[in-house]
């Protein structure tokens, strides 16, 4: 129902989305002169040979080196409690029942072949604060980044094809061969005003060797793990409309629209769910908050639109950027 990637991955919210990452540069060199002007002590011009005056300059640190070709960043997408009921709180596409408040965690590591094109991976997590800390490693997925390769106009785009590895023993154990998907963001600053407007998608279609102790119900197949019956899906679908206020270059209003959709397997192609009650739609109207270069939040609250708005349909969420390098 809720994500960022991906959920992404994913996702900075000042140039494409929440989930697309912040473009971090590093160290560039110029190329090299036949003969450069240096000045000396005595503030005359001396020609210097290009190959002396590059022994002249300070040595690049080992750790510029790394960020000139590296990427490392954190992404927490926090599920909060009902502001009227501080127990309960959403699923999302990992199954979580409707209780215990939890934050997935997205360490994005890449090199950059080139400042636009990043191959990768993403390892995922899940902890559950009020459940006694618990820590759950989650499928962890490789990645093709695209970034700035569309950018103009006040326009920028930001892609990635996902594979998600079937790492995890409940993956084994439901039988998933695999997770292929895209992510897609764009926004558009508005020409002579402080409004940003955008849209990010993701799509995800998996592949299952489905296990003999699946059974069917009403038309779904499940699988039994730990106890509790899993649908199988295979398939997720995501698209969320975003808009953003600059009400000063560290903090912008913002106000998302979320649609979620889920496939189950041996399901027609074109029958997806929309979830009871459209309980797979909602609002999120919140502050993107830059604390320092690096580091931004994002706190919200989301509104149920699929019956009465209350207390009860109404929690709290967020989300934490944090940029290494």
């Amino acid at each position: 129902m809720l994500i960022s990637s991906f959920i992404g991955l994913v996702i900075s919210i000042a140039s494409v989305s929440p989930l697309a990452h912040a473009e971090s540069g590093g160290p560039t060199t110029a190329k090299p002169a036949e003969n450069i002007t240096v000045r000396d002590s005595d503030e005359t011009n001396t020609m210097v040979p290009a190959e002396d005056a590059a022994k002249q300059a300070p040595p690049v640190s080992t750790l510029d080196k790394i960020k000139s070709v590296a990427e490392l960043e954190y992404y927490g997408l926090y599920y909060g409690p009902a502001i009227g009921n501080f127990s309960r709180s959403y699923s999302n596409e990992y199954g979580h029942p409707l209780t215990d408040q939890f934050l997935l965690n997205y360490i994005y590591t890449g090199y950059k072949v080139t400042p636009n094109i990043i191959p990768g991976v993403t390892v995922l997590s899940d902890l559950e604060p009020v459940s006694g800390g618990n820590i759950t490693m989650l499928d962890p997925y490789l990645r093709l980044t695209t970034k700035g390769l569309f950018r103009g106009n006040g326009f920028d785009m930001y892609q990635e094809l996902r594979y998600f590895v079937p790492a995890t023993q409940e993956s084994h154990d439901l039988g998933k061969l695999g997770t292929f998907g895209v992510f897609d963001a764009v926004t558009y600053q508005v020409p002579n005003s402080r409004f940003t407007v955008g849209a990010w998608g993701k799509f995800y279609w998996g592949f299952f060797n489905e296990p003999s102790t699946s059974f069917a119900f009403n038309g779904i197949h499940y699988v039994t793990y730990k106890g509790v019956p899993n649908p199988l899906s295979n398939g997720q679908l995501y698209f969320r409309p975003n808009l953003f206020y600059t009400f000063s270059p560290r903090v912008q209003g913002t106000l998302y629209y979320e649609m979620y959709a889920s496939h189950f397997l041996h399901d027609s192609f074109w029958n997806w769910d929309h979830g009871a009650a459209g309980i797979n739609t909602d609002v999120q109207v919140g502050a993107m908050v830059t604390i320092v270069n690096g580091l931004m939040l994002n706190p919200y609250i989301i509104i149920q639109t699929g019956g009465a708005i209350s207390t009860q349909s109404t929690a709290i969420g967020g989300q934490i950027f944090i940029t290494l390098f």
